[in-house]
């Protein structure tokens, strides 16, 4: 449907435009990943909303914006795919996240997830598996603003979670959850775990087809 959209809107701009077929296909292609990432965003809120961690999930989500945009992560091979492994992505990092602050006090958790995503993030980031970067200075340069960046979230959550309100250390712990989440997709672990996830989405389409 996102695609098909996309095509739509698309050859609309392009008539009203004039852009070429080249032109048309880029924009179509922009607008059905914009498409793809806002329905990600809404069916993972909804989800959240109904399961009952609606602004556990949301840290999750901004904490995964905020560093994925410098250090990069694995993809599916479709963006459909993508929307839905970070959904069950999202709801699972919370419920780890409150697990885990279950058995250790959530300033250790918070320290633990900082200390990961930045070790991660120096040894393997950027790392895209759809555009890797490969200019020398550019590499360093988004490594580093994703470092900066984890530094400042780290520091944030940590705040976060020196306030008395359940709701805002479920946050704090949620958003540090993300933090490591986000670095897991950047390691050749966090990239074969993507892979393998979207060769079992193949595997389910090839036999929904089959039985059809």
């Amino acid at each position: 449907m996102k695609k098909y959209l996309g095509e739509g809107i698309a050859q609309k701009l392009g008539q009203a435009r004039d852009l070429n077929a080249e032109d048309t296909e880029v924009v179509a292609y922009g607008l059905e990943y914009l498409l793809s990432a806002v329905a990600g965003v809404v069916i993972t809120l909804l989800a959240a909303f109904l399961l009952g961690f609606l602004p556990e999930t949301a840290a999750v989500l901004i904490s995964w914006w905020l560093i994925r945009r410098f250090a990069g992560g694995a993809h599916c091979s479709t963006l459909w795919r993508c929307t839905v492994g970070s959904c069950l992505t999202a709801l699972a990092v919370v419920l780890l996240s409150r697990g885990a602050t279950a058995f250790v006090p959530i300033h250790l958790w918070i320290a633990i997830t900082v200390a990961w995503a930045l070790w991660a993030t120096w040894r393997w980031a950027p790392n895209n598996s759809k555009k890797p970067v490969r200019d020398p200075s550019r590499r360093r340069l988004l490594r580093d603003r994703a470092l900066g960046m984890e530094l400042f979230l780290g520091l944030g959550l940590l705040l976060l979670s020196l306030n008395n309100s359940e709701l805002l250390q479920g946050m704090a712990a949620a958003g540090g959850g993300g933090l490591a989440s986000a670095a897991l997709m950047i390691t050749p672990p966090g990239i074969l775990l993507v892979d393998k996830f979207d060769k079992l989405c193949q595997f389910f389409i090839i036999t929904f087809k089959g039985r059809r």
